[in-house]
C-alpha cells in the first residue's frame, strides 16, 4: 500500500508526502516527526500527536497527544483505520489522505500476494498508472501473459502484466479507491 498525505490548508498548502513502504510514521511538530508540522504553523500540533501505521493492505492512525484532539472526518479518535479520501485534522491543520493498492482485473479484490508481487521490483508507485494486476489463480491458460511480448517487452511472469495505453492496449482494471477504470 502506498499512502499519500497533503496538507489541505495553511501555509504549505498541498504540500505532500508519500509514504511507499510499510512502516510507523509520526505526525506532529517534532523535530524527528516524520510528517512535520512547524509550531510557527500550527501553535496546536504537538511533538509527537498522531502515528500512522501503515502495512501492506491497511493503513491506521493513532493518537499520540494526551490533550490534542486526534480527528478523522469530523469525529474525535484515539484510533482509527484510514480508507482513500479521509481527511486528519491535528491541531488546525487538515491533512488529506489518498491510498493506493493494486486490484486484480479480473475479480477485482486484492491482497497479501497481489500487493507484494506488484511491488516486488519496487515500481508499484511509478506503473501503478500503466499497469494490470492479476492473482495466479485468475488467469486461465488463453489469460496466460509470461513469456510472451508486448510492446518489444517480454513479460517475465505472469503475476504482474504492465500493459501501455500508449501501445493501444487498454484495461479495465479498477483504481484503488476510486470506483473508477482506468480505460
Amino acid at each position: 500500500m502506498i499512502v499519500t498525505l497533503t496538507l489541505l490548508n495553511g501555509p504549505r498548502k498541498n504540500s505532500s508526502l508519500a509514504l511507499r513502504s510499510p512502516g510507523r510514521y509520526v505526525i506532529g511538530s517534532g523535530e524527528l516527526a516524520d510528517f512535520r508540522i512547524a509550531r510557527e504553523e500550527d501553535p496546536y500540533v504537538a511533538g509527537e500527536h498522531a502515528l500512522l501505521d501503515v502495512a501492506a493492505l491497511c493503513c491506521k492512525v493513532v493518537s499520540l497527544a494526551g490533550t490534542n484532539p486526534l480527528i478523522v472526518n469530523g469525529d474525535h479518535v484515539r484510533e482509527r483505520v484510514l480508507a482513500n479520501g479521509h481527511t486528519i485534522q491535528v491541531g488546525l491543520t487538515r491533512i488529506g489522505v489518498q491510498t493506493l493498492l493494486p486490484w486484480c482485473y479480473r475479480c477485482g479484490e486484492t491482497g497479501q500476494d497481489l500487493v507484494e508481487s506488484a511491488d516486488s521490483d519496487g515500481r508499484f508507485w511509478e506503473l501503478n498508472e500503466i499497469a494490470v494486476y492479476s492473482h495466479p489463480a485468475c488467469l486461465t491458460p488463453d489469460h496466460s501473459f509470461s513469456g510472451k511480448s508486448i510492446a518489444g517487452m517480454e513479460i517475465q511472469r505472469s503475476w504482474v502484466v504492465a500493459v501501455s495505453a500508449l501501445y493501444g492496449w487498454h484495461s479495465t482494471a479498477r483504481l484503488a479507491g476510486s470506483g473508477q477504470s482506468n480505460r
